[in-house]
């Protein structure tokens, strides 16, 4: 039992560690790319991770970004839903200071609409981290992206 303590709090710590996140994203994704009829398989969730999390960076930083000066603290995981298979992604983000609420939730939309693999809609909530780090995790470290994971 302790180690699973042990193991919950390293990862609580880690993320908690990349940031004061702001907001809480739900990301459905396509089983099946409209366009190009290619089926999703788990190794795209990486590289279709780190395109949005760079083009909201871009959106949001511009040249500061481009220039490695600024970034989003992003903490990201991928999961399929359990009855329907469906590939999403769960982020945690800190809004920049000079963003309002409004403004960045639109640019999350904005860049989430021109995603190959976007689907539907995006859920955009306020971030409470004990629940939503619970929620993500299922009580592992597997599910997040380390690679996309970003200290900002």
């Amino acid at each position: 039992m302790q180690a699973f303590l042990s193991k919950r709090h390293s990862y609580q710590e880690f993320i908690n560690g990349l940031g004061k996140f702001t907001d809480a994203v739900t990301m459905l994704l396509k089983s099946r790319h409209p366009t190009h009829h290619i089926w999703w398989r788990d190794d795209m969730a990486e590289p279709t991770a780190k395109w949005f999390v760079d083009r909201l960076n871009k959106k949001v930083f511009g040249r500061k970004y481009a220039s490695g000066h600024k970034r989003l603290a992003v903490a990201i995981a991928y999961e399929r839903g359990g009855l329907t298979d469906r590939p999403h992604f769960h982020l945690a983000i800190e809004r920049p200071a000079h963003l309002s609420n409004h403004k960045f939730h639109q640019l999350i939309q904005d860049v989430f609409r021109r995603m190959d693999w976007g689907m539907g809609t995006i859920h955009i909530s306020k971030y409470t981290s004990a629940p939503f780090l619970r929620y993500i995790c299922k009580g592992d470290f597997e599910s997040f992206l380390l690679g996309v994971c970003a200290k900002g």
